[in-house]
């Protein structure tokens, strides 16, 4: 090797050298840091975010009844409720199964389902996945009973929709008569 040679492998060489010395870590010899994180923090933000959230749907569904110009009744929960005909007297109670005509659309018109369509829902009163605000309303009425209902997202599909034809956060509108009341032995 000429003395030209070396000259430029032996900046090489030193280079290459602080270069994987740079590359040793030292953080295996330290110990890691765990952060705890305060739940604290965050949940009072998000409670905070979902009653706004509540209070702006409310205000949109008031607008929605008087743009139509419906009397409707407004339960505890936030169920905007009209009973056109109670039905007889008995009123199911919790495990009787309620089989009623209905139709459902979304706030902004759009018809997503009713029973021509799919057949009459059937499911038992507080035994079922159906949505709290339709089990609401149910209890209020007898059989024969018909109302229609504006129900609020938290109370119809929330947060994630029914993975079809609603939407997330997204208030629906039924129409419901109930068909038949079989009591629970």
């Amino acid at each position: 090797m000429n003395s030209k040679n070396k000259i430029f492998i032996i900046p090489f060489v030193v280079l290459l050298g602080l270069i994987m010395a740079g590359c040793t870590s030292t953080s295996d010899t330290k110990e890691k840091e765990i952060v705890a994180i305060n739940q604290d923090d965050y949940i009072e933000p998000l409670i905070v975010a979902n009653k706004e959230s509540i209070r702006l749907e409310d205000g949109d569904i008031d607008l929605f009844v008087k743009r139509y110009g419906w009397e409707m009744n407004k339960s505890e929960t936030g169920l905007r409720y009209f009973i056109f005909n109670q039905g007889d007297s008995y009123h199911p109670k919790v495990k009787d199964k309620v089989e009623l005509a209905y139709s459902m659309r979304l706030i902004d018109g759009t018809d997503v389902y009713d029973s021509e369509t799919d057949g009459n829902k059937e499911f038992a009163l507080g035994k079922s996945d159906e949505i709290n605000g339709l089990q609401e309303a149910v209890k209020m009425m007898g059989e024969g009973g018909k109302a229609r209902l504006v129900i609020p997202s938290y109370l119809a599909y929330g947060m994630s929709g029914d993975g079809f034809l609603i939407r997330q956060r997204i208030p629906i509108i039924m129409e419901i008569e109930i068909i038949k009341i079989t009591k629970s032995n």
